[in-house]
Parts: structure tokens; C-alpha cells; sequence
């Protein structure tokens, strides 16, 4: 009967450390990310000097890449990168496009350089998109129009040329574009007029051209920077009737 008995606990002992194990492992499966989610930081942080970084706790650790300086990770997915003005030096890797769930990248006031890379339109999912600040050169990429959910642009204060795409106004959630301070050439795209909730719109001091267009009356938008371009004609007369709208339309050739 002693026996019978101590089996029995051992047995129950043993079933106790299996249940417990597997809860265990259950737990820290969950806590880990998509491995490319988390490759693609690795990329980030050797691309741009993260062993310089200001802040970088727990970055390339064991630790749980939702305890990364940073980044949030909902379930398994990252969905936010915060890391601005916290010297980062060099190009965006290619591979940020295979965090395919990212809804907010946040990178102004680095250093970073060369060009966006197109695979950024991989993330699908993308709402906020700044990456003000710092040295970017190249152009838009101009399959930005696939981010159907993206509500802020903040580009500025860079170095990007070409022209500001037209397929801008295929995003419909659109609410705030900043495209200052670059090198940016061309006309104002009339297809901006079909982001019906842009609210702000900042494309001063630039090389732009051509005329404003009257479409941008047909927005919500209550802030239009256009200061410091070589844009001609006239102001639209729907833009002059805005309630509480400033525009910024100094150093043009506005007639």
C-alpha cells in the first residue's frame, strides 16, 4: 500500500511539472515576435549604429523584444518604433518592409541617410509614417499609395527630389502631409483635393512650380504652407474663405 500511495505521488508530482511546463512554454511562445519582425530590428540596429544609440536597454538581449527600447508588440506583431532623436546614423534597411504590421514608424531627428527604401510600402498597415529630420535623399517611394491607412506623412527637413507623387490622393485617411524643407520639384498634384480629411498641408521650401490648386478647397484643410517656391497664379478663391485656415504663401510668384 506505500508503495501504491508513493507512486501515485510521484505520479501526481509528475503530472503537476508537465501542466506547469507547458504553461510555461505556452507563456514565453506567446511573448515571442513574428521572426521576421524581429530579424528586421536586428537589421535596424546594425544599419544604423545602434551601439551608438542613446537609448538602445534591452536591444539584441534575451529579453522579450516588447522590453526593447522603443518598440510595442501587440500579440506576436511589432506595431510601433519610436525612436526619435536618438542618434541614429546611416540607411533604413531594406527589410523594415517585412515588418508587414507596423502601424507607426517614428525615427525624426536622426541621422539617417540614403534613400527610403520601397519596401517600406510592404507594410500595409502603416497609419503614421515620420521620418523628419534627418539627411534622406532619393525620392518618395511611389508605392506609398498601397498604405491606404496612412494619416500622417512628416517627411521634412530632408533631402528628397523628384516630384510629390500623385497617387497621394488614393489615400483617403490621409490628415496631415509635411513635405518642407526638401528639394522637391514640380506642381502641386490636383489629386490631393480626393484626401477630403487632410487638415494640414506643408510643402514650403521646396523648388515647386505651377499653380495651387482649386481642389485643395474641396478638403478640410485648415493650414496650407506653400512659403518659399516659385509657384504662379493666383490663390484660390476657395481657400480664401476658410473660418479659422492659415496659409503660408510668402516668397512665391503669385500674382
Amino acid at each position: 500500500m506505500y508503495v501504491a500511495h508513493a507512486s501515485r505521488e510521484s505520479m501526481n508530482q509528475l503530472q503537476k511539472m508537465l501542466l506547469a511546463l507547458c504553461l510555461f512554454m505556452s507563456t514565453y511562445a506567446g511573448a515571442q515576435v513574428f521572426t521576421s519582425d524581429s530579424l528586421a530590428l536586428v537589421d535596424l540596429y546594425n544599419s544604423t549604429k545602434g551601439t551608438e544609440w542613446i537609448r538602445k536597454d534591452n536591444w539584441l538581449t534575451k529579453a522579450p523584444v516588447s522590453t526593447w527600447y522603443g518598440i510595442t508588440v501587440t500579440g506576436n506583431r511589432v506595431i510601433k518604433i519610436q525612436l526619435s532623436y536618438n542618434n541614429l546614423e546611416g540607411p533604413l534597411p531594406a527589410s523594415i518592409g517585412n515588418i508587414s504590421n507596423l502601424e507607426f514608424l517614428y525615427l525624426p531627428g536622426n541621422a539617417l541617410n540614403g534613400d527610403i527604401p520601397t519596401q517600406i510600402t510592404n507594410c500595409l498597415q502603416l497609419e503614421y509614417l515620420y521620418l523628419s529630420n534627418n539627411q534622406l535623399t532619393g525620392t518618395i517611394p511611389v508605392d506609398l499609395e498601397n498604405c491606404i491607412y496612412l494619416i500622417a506623412i512628416d517627411l521634412s527637413n530632408n533631402q528628397l527630389s523628384g516630384g510629390i507623387l500623385n497617387s497621394f490622393g488614393l489615400l483617403g485617411q490621409l490628415e496631415m502631409l509635411n513635405l518642407g524643407s526638401n528639394q522637391l520639384t514640380g506642381s502641386i498634384p490636383a489629386s490631393l483635393g480626393n484626401c477630403k480629411h487632410l487638415f494640414s498641408l506643408e510643402l514650403g521650401n521646396n523648388l515647386l512650380s505651377g499653380t495651387i490648386p482649386e481642389s485643395l478647397g474641396e478638403t478640410e484643410i485648415q493650414y496650407l504652407g506653400l512659403g518659399n517656391n516659385q509657384i504662379t497664379g493666383s490663390v484660390p478663391i476657395s481657400l480664401t474663405n476658410l473660418p479659422y485656415g492659415i496659409l503660408v504663401l510668402s516668397n512665391n510668384l503669385l500674382n
